[in-house]
């Protein structure tokens, strides 16, 4: 089943923080035998995305932006797409298909695609679906990408497909073909099919908002309330 529908949430305001928290979390469950200290671990149970994004220090632009974003959340299950504010680009070399060349030499707050438009609001990615791969599969074929990169995909790199979010778990070369196999985490949500568009570009996950008492504070308080945030949960259906 698909991700579910969700807002975006404001990247003028994700832009701003310098001390969120975009993390996997993972459940795991352990047992004791009953005369031995030894612990078993089994799992993992479920990996799901978290975050947390502060609220303090916005402009008053962005308070506008985010008030507005609140009603209209309000009509949505409370349901938002986020990107991780601190990797919205890959390590990887990732290949943009409309010039050709390494993306990651590209990113830049000023700097224009072929197309004219700026990254912030184009997220051309090269890479898609080498091949038909079941639910919970841990790796996954890709193609498109530059040939004989060393370090085609990275460890840590975030990437979307299929409207679900997925980290790179370890480093990958390509072959000559622009083909890696990439370890990732969690394990797919649901089955991709050969061809499938993978976004490496801000990345982002349908998550649901965990403490909606936030909403009704005002800006003036959030000053005197250090520690106020908001806080998500991933939300999956299927």
């Amino acid at each position: 089943m698909p991700a579910p529908f969700a807002l975006d949430f404001p990247a003028t305001i994700l832009n701003q923080v310098r001390s969120s928290r975009f993390e996997l979390a993972t459940i795991n469950q352990s047992s004791r035998a009953l005369y031995a200290p030894k612990i078993t671990y089994s799992g993992p149970l479920a990996q799901y995305w978290t975050a947390s994004i502060p609220l303090q220090n916005l402009p008053d632009a962005q308070w506008r932006a985010l008030e507005g974003f609140f009603a209209g959340l309000d009509l949505n299950r409370g349901l938002c797409r986020l990107f991780d504010p601190k990797r919205q680009k890959p390590r990887g070399r990732v290949c943009n298909p409309v010039t050709g060349t390494d993306a990651g030499e590209l990113w830049g707050d000023d700097l224009p695609w072929a197309d004219g438009t700026l990254w912030t609001t184009a997220y051309l990615d090269g890479m898609r679906a080498g091949e038909n791969a079941r639910a919970f599969a841990d790796t996954l074929l890709m193609e498109g990408g530059i040939a004989d990169a060393p370090l085609a995909v990275a460890a840590g790199d975030l990437f979307e497909i299929n409207r679900y979010l997925y980290m790179a778990t370890a480093d990958t070369m390509s072959d000559g073909d622009g083909r890696c196999r990439v370890s990732l985490r969690p394990r797919l949500r649901e089955p991709v099919a050969l061809g499938d568009q993978i976004k490496f570009g801000r990345a982002s996950v349908a998550m649901r908002l965990t403490n909606a008492e936030v909403i009704g504070i005002d800006r003036a308080s959030i000053t005197e309330w250090a520690s106020a945030a908001l806080n998500f949960v991933e939300v999956i259906e299927g």
